[in-house]
Parts: C-alpha cells; structure tokens; sequence
C-alpha cells in the first residue's frame, strides 16, 4: 500500500490534488494507495509521528504556522526515502526546496500533465531509492534539474557559480560555494568535496591525484593545495570503495 499525503492550507487546493491523484492512479492501477489530507504543517507531523512516516508527502510552501519547506526537513530527518512533491505559487522557494531532495516543484496551477510526471518522478524514485538531481537557476530564474553524477567541477568567479557539466556548462549568481557544497553533501554524501579555493568537485570524475593537481576524466587539470593531497586522497578512495553510492 502507497502511502500518500497531501498537505494545503487551501482546502479548494486539496480537493484538486486530490482528483488529480485519482486521475493519474486511475492509469497505474498496479499501484494501491492511501490518501491523507491535511490542512496544516502541524497536523501532518502530528500524524507521521503516530504512523511512522508516508511514502510521497505533496506539500505546499506557504502555509499560517510553518512553512512547506520546514515540514519537508522534519520529514527527512524521519524518513530519507520519503518522495517530496512541492506545490507552490512562486519559485521562491524552489532552490531550497531541491536541497531538501525534492522530486518535483510544481506551480499552481497545476496541469495533470505536470502533476503526472510529478508522480511518475516520485514512484521512480520510491521503487528505486535514488533522487539525485541539483536545481540550479539560471538567466531570468529559469530552473535546470541537473543529475549530479552529470557535474564534473564547479569554479566560483567574480560572485558567479560554473557548473561544468559533462554536457556543456550553466552558470548560477544566487548561492555562495559553501552552500552549494552543503547541498552537495546532503544529496550524495561523499561525493563531492573542495579540493582548492573556489572549486567543488565531483570524485566521480576523477581520473588521478597529483599532490599539486587533479586531473578528470575529461583530461582537465584542477588545482590541489599541496596541504590537502592526503586529505582528498583518503576521501577519494573511501568513496571509491564505497562503490560511488
């Protein structure tokens, strides 16, 4: 039994997430689900501490009492598999939101067509475990759902985060590198660390360490502090017997 919560201030709201639920379950009927509704943050804690947690929590973000994005870190310091939809008027929020390993960040008014790969993103990562994705905003706001294991480095300029992916590159002016590093850590633990000042770097694409250098996969140098070989050298090579999980 999939075990879903829906929490909105607005009880018109719930009623339409609610039908949408039932829309998208109607076409997935190899699903079996329970549905919660509640109408404040406060309420749905109160029931996930009596019943041990839900499978997907949609959660709006600006709610009286406390907000969207505060209930989705009490979740996960219960349940780390727990799939988290944000429903929100505003991307406000949406940077924080994704830090927090959502799966999805969907606008009101939402569309089924949204609301179906909302869910489809959320029962692929249940079955699977995995919700690996950093968004980054770009341009005029624009958000980008980028996979981590697609980051090769990140360099910070002139107030400016590059992300030099294994795609091309975007560049984000909002968050500082110390975190990004943080947010990093939270979604992949041991995945990515900061070998010299103003860089992060994914060990995943890593190819050898230098005691002045690092080279990638992709033949690109980055510079180590001589102090920080051992460091990174030890780090590297308990995340590669950990298998890169």
């Amino acid at each position: 039994m999939l075990k879903i919560a829906v929490c909105d201030d607005d009880a018109v709201q719930i009623q339409k997430v609610n039908a949408a639920i039932r829309q998208y379950i109607s076409t997935h009927p190899e699903w079996q689900v329970e549905v919660q509704s509640f109408s404040s943050g406060i309420a749905l804690l109160e029931y996930l501490n009596g019943t041990g947690g839900c499978d997907i929590a949609l959660l709006d973000i600006c709610m009286p009492g406390i907000l969207g994005t505060d209930v989705a870190k009490e979740i996960r310091q219960r349940n780390d598999n727990t799939q988290i939809i944000f429903l929100t008027a505003s991307t406000e929020y949406a940077v924080d939101a994704f830090a927090l390993k959502a799966v999805h960040y969907l606008l009101k008014p939402i569309a089924q067509s949204q609301f179906d790969e909302a869910m489809d993103r959320a029962l692929h990562a249940f079955s699977t475990g995995e919700t690996k994705k950093l968004a980054v905003r770009v341009g005029e706001g624009a958000l980008h759902m980028v996979d981590l294991d697609n980051i090769l480095y990140i360099e910070s300029a002139a107030h400016d985060l590059t992300l030099y992916l294994t795609s091309g590159s975007l560049t984000e002016s909002r968050r500082g590198l110390a975190r990004l590093l943080d947010e990093l850590e939270t979604l992949s633990p041991g995945q990515f660390v900061s070998p010299y000042k103003g860089y992060i770097l994914n060990l995943a694409a890593v190819r050898s360490i230098k005691p002045d250098r690092i080279l990638l996969c992709t033949g690109t140098a980055i510079p180590l502090a001589k102090r920080n070989f051992a460091a990174l050298r030890d780090q590297y090579m308990d995340y590669a017997f950990r298998g890169g999980d």
